[in-house]
């Protein structure tokens, strides 16, 4: 399970707007060996967009969205020390517009 928040971004232009998107990951994970897996589950996240000055461009108040979609990745372990590994993680969401992908590098402590 992973939780992600990717903070605000938007525009300052006329119109001013600002989205943001939060959600969780479950996903089950396979080895293909000691250091190579491939996941594939589901994600499930909120999406806002706010219009700061709706009415504006067709849109009449702000939007939000919450969706359950299909997602999946690949990843790498490097062993640093017996206990310490660099993890290099690849995960996309099969949304119904464009896949948002995520890459992450990050340490592993190992039990």
């Amino acid at each position: 399970m992973s939780y992600f928040d990717s903070g605000k971004g938007g525009d300052d232009d006329d119109p001013e707007w600002d989205i943001y998107a939060d959600g969780f990951s479950f996903h089950a994970i396979g080895f293909i060996n000691s250091s190579l897996y491939a996941k594939l589950g589901f994600t499930n996240y909120d999406v806002t967009l706010d219009i700061n000055d709706a009415p504006c461009c067709g849109i009449t108040d702000n939007i939000e969205e919450s969706e359950t979609d299909l997602s999946y990745g690949v990843g790498a372990l490097f062993d640093i020390t017996e206990g310490l590994s660099l993890k290099l993680d690849i995960s996309a969401i099969n949304t119904d517009g464009s896949d948002p992908t995520n890459v992450s590098l990050g340490l592993q402590f190992n039990l």
